[in-house]
């Protein structure tokens, strides 16, 4: 319980970079609550809110720091998280590219667009442009935009003009 807290009070901080856990083992159990922290979060919106400066976490001296892949094997995806936190000095290209991932990645569900309004839907839109000013990789962009675009016709979402 006390972890969850933890994690919850650090989603608002935007100042923090290294986090040292001296009493925490790594297990899928008690690094979830952290892996949401971080922005693997079930709504776009938390994974916009989340924590985009933690670049690195620390456990005790029997385990290496989370920047350290080896250490990592068991969570690989709180790995990728920091990884994106520390691509770059400012936190939009991290938080552009968690959304992607979490969000537009492979299983798009179009469903959560349904009944937006055109202004809310022209936003998705400019969120790639942000995405390719913000250093997210282009290809990746377009190849997740042209699928986006794609899902949303098909299931009649969007309609051609």
């Amino acid at each position: 319980m006390a972890l969850n807290t933890m994690a919850e009070a650090l989603t608002t901080n935007r100042t923090l970079t290294h986090l040292h856990l001296s009493r925490v083992t790594p297990t899928r159990v008690n690094l979830s609550p952290y892996m949401v922290m971080l922005g693997k979060c079930p709504s776009i919106m938390e994974t916009y809110n989340a924590n985009h400066t933690i670049k690195s976490i620390e456990l005790n001296a029997i385990y290496q720091p989370f920047v350290d892949r080896r250490a990592l094997r068991s969570a690989p995806a709180l790995w990728q998280l920091m990884e994106w936190n520390n691509n770059t000095t400012h936190r939009h290209y991290a938080r552009c590219r968690k959304i992607i991932a979490y969000h537009f990645g492979p299983r798009l569900d179009v469903e959560k667009f349904k009944g937006m309004s055109e202004s809310l839907l022209c936003s998705v839109a400019d969120f790639f442009d942000s995405c390719k000013r913000n250093g997210v990789e282009e290809e990746l962009v377009n190849v997740v935009q042209r699928r986006f675009y794609f899902d949303m016709l098909h299931h009649g979402l969007l309609l051609p003009v």
